[in-house]
């Protein structure tokens, strides 16, 4: 039997046999809630910078030496309204890569946008632009680090924050003109190592699990007798998950997961799927106490357990509210909830969750960065099967689109709204409707397990949504039939450091790339993809002309044995673009190409003299200090290299980072 941390995730239509909620009933002085402070738009333009550093933080009782967002462990809350943009500049002070996706959001995944394919490294600073559609759901929504293989351990150390697209009560006319109090209610799950460093994961060894709500330690959210508020829950752990109660009362559900449902629904409890979000009204109602508790748990056979615990205390005091709201209220027949099931389905797929002894995967492949696992058609409507092989939970979420929930291990569910994150149940299944219809879908994103320690094990892929209205762009382009290619050892790699010398024997470092470059790596007498980079490097100057973003070239040898300065001379000479020409030593080689997680592997010369080198054809838009901004295979079109410059063209990062950073290992 295996044993993970945490397994879990659940939506409101899915049930979960628990076990008792005994919860100590004491009585001791409590903080007041703190409500997290707002970064609001202004002239349609939410700004903010978050600088990502280590510090010692206040995290329920304790204090935490982790990496948070300036110097605190929970960043205000960016609200914003549909057809405003924000502007997100990511500081890293910190000491590995990270980057920032906006989980649930309807926006493009492409640069600047919600792209977790882009990394800051350490020492450098990145600005999103990001516009909210017309189309966009409002509703509760947050961010948080995506940086695959480190996705677990940034959002546990408070890489994360809440957005806020306001307009969920609007179906329902009476609530939105009410000026109903509001909170928005963070819960994480941390814990703290003997020296004040956050462990890395949740650990079974004893150590307690730090479980708040907005940072604090059992907080007393004060509410008068007959009053209506607005909580607004978001599960921004990276494993856990919480089965809310308050204390037996009804609360009434408004949205899940940053949409408004179609139907008010009454509950006494929610199972929160870890980065999955609930908004519900409360009410008070005899003046006293009511415990906010998280029940007992347990995720299956190769899961794990939690024990109850009091999160919060509702405490009902003062003058009774004026008007007591009478609840349910149903919504406007003019702002009516879509019902995907009245969809045309053009497509249906099978979607495995499944795990080894070393690993986590989807369709029993692990993920991989450079790869593309599904492929549709912008326009359509899909219907998958999302199946779950193992012994314990699965929380499956998708970016950029939302979907519909249909059916649990074969039986019909009632159209209750829909979501982004949703749990697989043990050795069962689900069906699911997803529309890729609004433009915010165009371009390549993810799907996976939203249990971090599987997504940074293995168990998320890559999907692109295209245009089938316009030619792919390597339809046409199959790689050379005489070029023996290998993948790239690190399609996450950022890039950075290295030295080298060029075709005049000059030395050339990281610090010498100041604009923008496109790099690759072969060598002088390849026969097959290195005269095609070449070729792809000639369209992409004619494309650009003479008027746009200027940027270099460059070749950098993996032929240790053979390249010299008058080899790569002359190679420059033949070659249609001014190139820059790079060798290095094997040490200096074999660094470099670490830094861009390219492979080469030299290959036995045949009898008549002539050798092959195997490597990987990547090409790399390059920025500043040698950081990569895209990575394109070798088939890419050269419009789509071009497009990417002048996106790219005034990115300017934070500072080089140092040797020695992440980009080295």
């Amino acid at each position: 039997m295996r044993q993970h941390r945490i397994a879990a995730a659940a939506f409101i239509a899915l049930t979960l046999t628990v076990a008792g909620n005994a919860v100590a009933d004491t009585a001791p002085v409590r903080e007041p809630l703190r409500d997290i402070p707002e970064i609001r738009a202004e002239n349609g333009v939410a700004k903010a910078t978050f600088r990502v550093s280590r510090a010692t933080v206040p995290v329920g009782n304790t204090t935490v030496r982790t990496l948070v967002y300036n110097e605190t462990y929970i960043p205000p809350s960016i609200r914003v309204a549909r057809g405003d943009r924000i502007e997100l500049t990511l500081v890293n002070d910190g000491d590995q890569s990270t980057n920032i996706h906006y989980h649930g959001m309807q926006v493009s995944p492409l640069e600047y946008g919600d792209n977790i394919w882009t990394r800051v490294p350490q020492g450098h600073e990145y600005t999103y632009r990001i516009t909210i559609p017309d189309y966009h759901q409002p509703g509760l929504y947050w961010h948080h680090s995506h940086a695959h293989q480190s996705s677990e351990r940034l959002v546990m150390s408070g890489l994360a924050g809440s957005v806020i697209v306001d307009g969920v009560l609007e179906g329902w006319p009476e609530l939105a003109s009410a000026n109903l109090t509001e909170h928005v209610l963070i819960l994480s799950a941390v814990q703290r190592a003997w020296n004040g460093d956050l462990t890395w994961g949740i650990q079974t060894s004893g150590i307690p699990l730090l479980r708040t709500v907005n940072g604090q330690t059992d907080p007393a959210i004060a509410i008068r007798p007959g009053e209506t508020q607005l909580w607004r829950f978001v599960n921004q752990s990276s494993d856990h998950y919480f089965n809310l109660e308050l204390g037996g009362k009804t609360f009434w559900i408004v949205a899940t997961d940053g949409n408004p449902v179609p139907v008010m629904t009454p509950a006494t409890r929610y199972l929160l799927a870890p980065a999955a979000r609930v908004e519900v009204l409360v009410q008070g109602g005899d003046p006293g106490e009511t415990p906010l508790t998280t029940s007992r748990i347990r995720t299956g056979p190769a899961g794990d357990g939690y024990p109850a615990e009091r999160l919060a205390t509702m405490v009902c005091a003062g003058e009774p509210a004026a008007t007591r709201i009478a609840l349910p209220i149903a919504r406007a027949a003019s702002m009516p909830i879509e019902d995907l099931r009245t969809r045309t389905i053009d497509a249906t797929r099978t979607i495995v969750f499944d795990e080894t002894d070393t690993d986590f995967r989807v369709n029993n492949s692990v993920f991989v960065g450079s790869r593309v696992d599904t492929r549709v058609p912008f326009g359509t409507v899909e219907k998958w099967t999302i199946v779950n092989a193992t012994g314990e939970l699965h929380a499956f979420h998708i970016h950029q689109t939302d979907f519909q929930v249909v059916s649990v291990n074969g039986d019909p569910q009632p159209f209750v709204g829909h979501l982004d994150t949703v749990n697989v149940p043990i050795y069962g299944q689900i069906e699911i409707i997803i529309p890729f219809t609004h433009p915010c879908v165009l371009g390549k994103f993810v799907y996976h397990c939203h249990i971090l320690e599987h997504e940074d094990g293995g168990m998320m892929a890559s999907i692109e949504v295209y245009d089938p209205k316009a030619p792919a762009a390597n339809a046409n382009s199959a790689l050379p039939e005489d070029h023996d290619t290998v993948k790239a050892a690190d399609p996450n790699a950022t890039g950075g450091p290295f030295t080298l010398v060029d075709q005049r024997g000059a030395t050339v470092t990281e610090a010498d790339f100041d604009g923008l470059t496109l790099l690759a790596f072969g060598y002088t007498r390849c026969r097959g993809a290195c005269p095609r980079t070449l070729a792809s490097y000639a369209r992409v100057r004619s494309l650009l002309g003479n008027g746009d973003p200027s940027v270099r070239y460059a070749l950098v040898s993996v032929d240790t044995s053979r390249e010299t300065d008058a080899t790569l001379a002359s190679y420059v000479q033949s070659a249609p673009v001014p190139l820059v020409a790079l060798r290095g030593t094997p040490d200096a080689t074999a660094a470099a190409a670490r830094s861009f997680g390219a492979t080469y592997e030299p290959q036995p010369p045949d009898p008549d003299g002539t050798y092959t080198v195997r490597h990987s054809t990547d090409l790399y838009l390059v920025g500043p200090g040698g950081r990569i901004f895209r990575r394109f295979d070798l088939t890419a079109s050269p419009d789509e290299i071009v497009a990417a410059i002048r996106a790219n063209s005034a990115r300017v990062p934070h500072r080089v980072a140092a040797a020695g950073s992440e980009a080295t290992r």
